[in-house]
């Protein structure tokens, strides 16, 4: 799967990802990041496919892969569904009634 991920420092500061993660092996990839004016992606900071690590890091991941995107190695559904589970902040493990 392929998203954009922007992460925002307290001080307002935002760093912005095109990014991808593979449910079937638990790897994720840089394709671009936003220039530092916010105008253009830069590719020259794409990487190959990595294994998700379990650090402070790139917690986020590792959380997108958990939480929110996949389960038993496939998709937890349809892009639209998982983008509002994350802005709703609906875990896949919260039971509903």
């Amino acid at each position: 799967m392929r998203f954009t991920a922007v992460i925002s420092s307290p001080a307002g500061a935002h760093n912005i990802y095109y990014e991808g993660i593979r449910c079937d092996t638990y790897e994720w990839r840089l394709y671009a990041a936003a220039n530092d004016a916010g105008t253009d992606w830069d590719h020259s900071v794409s990487n190959n496919w990595r294994r998700i690590e379990n650090s402070e890091l790139n917690a986020y991941q590792s959380a997108l892969y958990v939480d929110y995107m996949c389960t038993s190695k496939m998709p937890k559904g349809k892009a639209k569904d998982i983008v509002n589970n994350i802005r709703f902040h609906r875990l896949s493990n919260q039971e509903y009634h």
